[in-house]
């Protein structure tokens, strides 16, 4: 019988050790012990364990089988979970869970067999920090593995019971005895998940499977299919999927699999994983995305991962070939220092590791770390024993010169003064000098004083490394034979202002060393003072001095206005070359910790805001497949940009207010920055290439994974705002990307389309557009008799009796799901809104029919920011060609049926008001036009809708032709006895129809020349009527009148109107249905897409429960533009979307180039070993 050794709770770091150790001796006797012993007592004081109180439970409660009949039995066995601390009134309280899990729990088929017993324990926590008696809580008849989760938002705890049936959940939400009521709730796995238990555990028990999937509050499943490594995450409490991220296997090649491991940092934003050999990967969470890969050699095997200190470190425990003991590993993951991965060999008194299930029970996970037992009962901190150490600093050795303050102790420099410069002092290392001039004079063109006071030191004996401290900018100069380059920059980071002066450096510490510094500094800042704290080198290796240099382009882009005169520009364009180079460097020698330090310290924005075009296209397009940049929404750490906007009059008072009218929020992505650092006239200046650039970037990814356009659903409504970046918004849905990334082979599709999607596809095969089921389907035994039930209700039968009538073949066909890749794209927050006042004042069904009869539905905001990303475009765009992209089509699609039964109820009730008063000019045309919301009429009146603007140009001609021809019969038969134009006369003869003889008779036509009825000309109007019926033929003005101008009027008007102009109508009419045809499906898209618009914004009645707009929206189906996109795709696909734009600005083509890589006697310390 095996028992679990240590478990414990991450929010409290409290530890329950259960005291096999005491039994192992009677083990050895062939005793089994009756009870369960274990010891609570919190992390801090795990060294009293010994001295704690233990707590016992008898295993009869669990078993209904002779103890001495499980020797050696692996199972039955016991696991044990412990909550967080509850705070209740006057008391502290914690849950324990124990379940004894019998084989039959872990096995999918197993009738008719002996199931566990889990039994739920409550206890208080006392003034003296230790625990009361057990207190009995729950007994449930079902065993498994079992947590407890927690939820910041509310005083609930959830008791998760997991075995190979899926998830049992318990809610406890006060101190009394859980209620008889309170149902639990079964969660059934995902269907793939469910098929691999089903086939592979039948005999094996599932336990170590499931067991691998639980990591804190998620559920993550990591399964292999077609060639994809898929890994999903469910939050157990949610009970809903938050990502899924995707790699292609033969990225890595895996030749061996182990149990895969997993670790979540305590910020939520980024996923360690391993196939448990060879390699860890680093994704981040939000987007999927992988930022890093790290290989420990051929087949050592990859225990335990955690992420320590504030999630800088990855703690990892693994084990290589032949090695008896298992080996600490502490990755400092935002660091190029030497000893940035530090090997810790364990000993005697560490792991000893031969299997995988000895390590497992002996030790517990906790946030930030890993707890160990031995044989006595003494927990370990496996953080606390193998920590990195970070190597301390002699600053005797290193800086021996103390030169502000003055030390009369330590070696004095030689305190000169620039040649032509006595605002410049410079400390000098050689005596004597024979050159005065010193290697760089003044690096801060924007400066406009040149005798502004600034310090120099040399830095090693020769003097060709060169301190300089200016007014707000800290650097270091190498010169050699040809040049001098730079080593390092740093910034105050302060914002231009009236008086620049304000921000000058105040030096309060300053000591110098061989090719080393230690530099305190001061400013004034909007009257506080600030101070900072500068060396070379830095602990971290360059990431420091990298970070500095990013935001030493942002700081100069600020000042780029103050510049004056073409030499200064030049200066100043030089400056910024090279800082891009010593980034560039960086980044060619460590790619991996270029793109951690990215998602870490967010330093590509501040390249964006300097403007540094060529680094900025390096970074994206410069390295192929290695994705230097990772788009992210969530900041590591919240600054605030200031915006620089053209400035019309260079003078101090425009610059102050500019910048007080522009300070950006930090929530901003990116894209967003760049965006809002673009020039707002028609000028073409540098950040309009970068937001090309990153557009472009984004795309080409996202065509194997959306989570590059994480960033872009939110910024397209803002290019809007650009006279020249709406170009970028036209041109963007012109990529391959917005077709839709398929959905991964890894899920099944019965668990994400909805149950009413599933009928409607079984019915036929339509483009449907929906929002993804993401949530565990619950297994429902007792279902609720409410307007839910009544609806799916419905929808069965009517979806039995038409799949009766019009049978669909293709219903059993899995069907092809696209995901549109915007994240977040139908968005709003009007909704959030909606669902929050849902859940605190929730309304009766009574009241809200009331409303919905009698009050008139208003606008719920105003707020255009309030809107979806969609809604935004809709209303910027005014070319429905933006509509013709399977992306929109879905947008449109998945908001349309909501919207549609909205304004359908309105025209119900419009028809029931309008029977109350008298039919007012335009009811029916109203009417018409309300026909709209149903797809085939509006696509008819669309079509005609589209031939009338295309053709009237031409009926108006045909008309004016008609109106001469009825203008000259008007004129000629208006008054026939004036123009002496006779009548034509009938002759009849009638005869006896017995006798065949004639009868005299005489028949007169009795015809009126000046009466309408015999002689349509006597007014224009009638003449115009009768005129027009030639086109049918009927010629009544040459069929009444005898005379050859009559004749000849109408043989012209036969021949011009009737055989040109009529078949020259009806073929073009052809050539204009054709093209109606085309543009009634935008037409259609536009006008719902202009009822969606108003829709969101609109308070509407909901009797069912409003559910949260999804991340991403889904379809099945066939887009009805999909032809005509893929055609205008093909002949854009090898232009880029800032080829336009790019040609307009200079570029240096020669700087990233091989003989700038490296620089001889520099003070980076490239370690070749160390290269990520």
């Amino acid at each position: 019988m095996s028992e679990g050794m240590l478990s414990s709770s991450d929010a409290d770091n409290i530890i329950i050790s259960t005291e096999t150790f005491a039994s192992s001796s009677k083990q050895q006797n062939n005793e089994i012990s009756n009870t369960l012993q274990f010891k609570i007592i919190e992390k801090e004081r795990k060294d009293e364990l010994s001295k704690e109180k233990s707590f016992q439970v008898d295993k009869s409660y669990f078993l209904n089988t002779e103890m001495k009949n499980l020797e050696n039995q692996q199972y039955p066995l016991f696991q044990t979970a412990l909550s967080s601390f509850v705070e209740y009134p006057n008391e502290k309280v914690i849950f324990i869970a124990i379940s004894l899990v019998e084989k039959s729990d872990m096995l999918v088929d197993s009738k008719n067999q002996q199931h566990g017993k889990t039994l739920i324990y409550r206890m208080v926590k006392d003034d003296s920090g230790s625990f009361n008696s057990l207190e009995k809580y729950g007994e449930y008849q079902i065993g498994g593995i079992v947590r407890f989760i927690h939820s910041n938002e509310s005083a609930r705890i959830w008791c998760l019971i997991i075995n190979s049936k899926g998830i049992f959940r318990y809610t406890y939400d006060s101190k009394y005895h859980s209620s008889k009521k309170n149902i639990p709730k079964h969660f059934l796995y995902p269907k793939l998940l469910e098929d691999e238990l089903t086939n592979l555990y039948n005999i094996n028990p599932c336990l170590e499977r499931i067991e691998a999937c639980l990591f804190d509050h998620y559920f993550v499943i990591e399964q292999y299919n077609e060639g994809i490594q898929a890994i999903q995450i469910f939050n157990l409490i949610t009970m809903e999927m938050e990502q899924i991220f995707q790699e292609r296997l033969y990225k890595y090649s895996y030749k061996k699999f182990s149990k895969p491991i997993f670790s979540i940092s305590r910020n939520k934003l980024l996923l360690m994983f391993s196939t448990g050999i060879d390699s860890v990967l680093i994704f981040l969470i939000e987007s999927g995305l992988e930022i890093a890969c790290r290989k420990f050699g051929d087949d050592v095997k990859i225990m335990f991962g955690e992420f320590t200190k504030e999630d800088k470190e990855l703690m990892l425990i693994i084990k290589e070939p032949k090695k008896k003991h298992a080996t600490v590993v502490i990755w400092s993951l935002f660091s190029s220092a030497k000893n940035h991965i530090q090997y810790h060999e364990g000993d005697d008194n560490f792991i000893t590791i031969e299997d995988h299930t000895a390590f497992k029970s002996y030790n517990s996970r906790c946030f930030g770390d890993l707890l160990t037992v031995d044989a006595n009962g003494k927990v370990t901190s496996i953080f606390e024993t193998w920590s990195s150490k970070e190597e301390e600093e002699d600053s005797q050795s290193k800086f021996y010169c103390k030169l502000i303050p003055e030390d009369k102790n330590s070696y004095m420099m030689p305190k000169k003064h620039a040649k032509n410069h006595p605002a410049h002092i410079i400390y000098r290392r050689k005596k004597d000098p024979s050159d005065e001039k010193p290697l760089v004079n003044n690096k801060e063109p924007w400066v406009i004083d040149h005798n502004y006071d600034r310090v120099s030191a040399y830095l090693d004996e020769e003097e060709t490394i060169q301190l300089i401290i200016g007014r707000t900018t800290v650097q270091i100069w190498q010169g050699n034979k040809d040049d001098v380059f730079l080593e390092y920059i740093w910034s105050n980071k302060t914002r231009l202002r009236d008086n620049d002066e304000e921000d000058t450096l105040n030096i309060e510490e300053l000591d110098v060393g061989e090719r080393t510094f230690y530099l305190k500094v001061s400013w004034t800042c909007k009257g506080i003072k600030e101070n900072a704290t500068i060396r070379w080198p830095y602990p971290d290796g360059h990431v420091t001095a990298i970070r500095h240099a990013c935001e030493a382009l942002a700081h100069l882009n600020y000042r780029k206005y103050r510049l004056v005169g073409h030499k200064k520009n030049h200066k100043f364009v030089k400056l910024i070359n090279r800082i891009s180079l010593v980034i560039w460097r960086f980044i060619k020698k460590n790619p991996v910790v270029w793109k951690l330090i990215d998602v870490r310290h967010d330093v590509m924005r501040n390249i964006i805001i300097g403007g540094s075009t060529f680094l900025v296209k390096y970074i994206l397009f410069g390295e192929k497949d290695t994705h230097l940049h990772i788009p992210q929404i969530k900041r590591w750490e919240d600054d605030t940009i200031y915006v620089k906007e053209k400035i019309v009059e260079q003078n101090v008072e425009s610059i102050q207010d500019e910048y007080d009218r522009q300070e950006i929020n930090d929530k901003l992505t990116d894209l967003q920055v760049a965006i809002r650092f673009c020039s707002k006239d028609r000028r073409i200046d540098r950040h309009v290439v970068i937001v090309g650039y990153l557009l472009e970037y984004y795309t080409n990814n996202a065509v194997q994974n959306i989570g590059w356009l994480i960033t872009v659903s939110k910024a397209i409504p803002e290019l809007y705002r650009h006279k020249l970046l709406d170009y970028y918004a036209k041109e963007i849905f012109y990529k391959k990307c917005f077709l839709g990334m398929e959905m991964s082979y890894n899920i099944d599709y019965r668990d994400v389309i909805p149950y009413e999607i599933e009928k409607k596809r079984k019915k036929k095969q339509n483009f449907i557009a929906f929002s993804p089921n993401t949530k565990l389907v619950v297994k429902e035994t007792h279902r609720r008799f409410d307007l839910k039930y009544l609806r799916e209700k419905y929808i069965d039968i009517y979806t039995a009796i038409y799949q009766y009538i019009f049978p669909n073949p293709f219903r059993k066909i899995p069907p092809q799901i696209r995901i549109v890749p915007l994240y977040e794209f139908a968005t709003s927050e009007i909704v959030e809104g909606q669902l929050k006042g849902q859940k605190d004042n929730p309304q009766s069904s009574f009241s809200k029919l009331f409303y919905l009869i009698f009050v008139p539905r208003g606008y719920l905001t105003q707020i255009s920011e309030k809107l979806s990303p969609f809604v935004k475009i809709i209303r910027a765009e005014k070319d429905n060609n933006v509509f013709n992209n399977p992306t929109m089509e879905a947008a449109i699609n998945y908001r349309w049926v909501p919207a549609r039964n909205y304004f359908l109820r309105l025209y119900v009730l419009f028809i029931l008001y309008a029977t109350c008063y008298a039919v007012v000019c335009g009811f029916y045309l109203s009417h018409i036009l309300y026909l709209r919301l149903l797809s085939e009429t509006a696509r008819y009146i669309f079509i005609i809708l589209n031939i009338l603007e295309k053709s009237y140009i031409f009926l108006l001609f045909m008309f004016l032709v008609l109106a001469a021809f009825a203008h000259s019969m008007f004129i000629l038969l208006q008054h026939p006895t004036f123009t002496n134009v006779t009548q034509k006369s009938d002759t009849y003869s009638l005869k006896y129809s017995t006798t065949n003889k004639p009868i005299d008779v005489t028949v007169t036509k009795d015809f009126d020349p000046n009466s309408r009825l015999d002689n349509p000309n006597t007014n224009f109007l009638d003449s115009l009527i009768s005129s027009y019926f030639w086109l049918s033929g009927s010629y009544v003005q040459n069929d009444t009148w005898d005379f050859w101008a009559v004749e000849t009027l109408t043989l012209l008007a036969s021949i011009f109107v009737v055989t040109v102009l009529q078949n020259m109508f009806i073929a073009f009419m052809g050539g204009i249905y054709s093209e109606a045809d085309t543009q009634a499906n935008n037409a259609l898209l536009s006008f719902r897409a202009d009822s969606v618009s108003d829709y969101e914004a609109l308070d509407d009645i909901h009797f069912l429960p409003l559910e949260p707009d999804p991340k991403y929206i889904f379809y099945l189906g066939t887009p009805s533009c999909l032809n005509t996109w893929k055609e205008i795709c093909d002949k854009k696909k090898d232009i880029k979307l800032y080829s336009k734009y790019e040609e307009e600005i200079a570029e240096i083509k020669d700087l990233f180039v091989e003989k700038n890589l490296d620089v001889e006697n520099t003070l980076w310390d490239w370690d070749d070993n160390n290269k990520s």
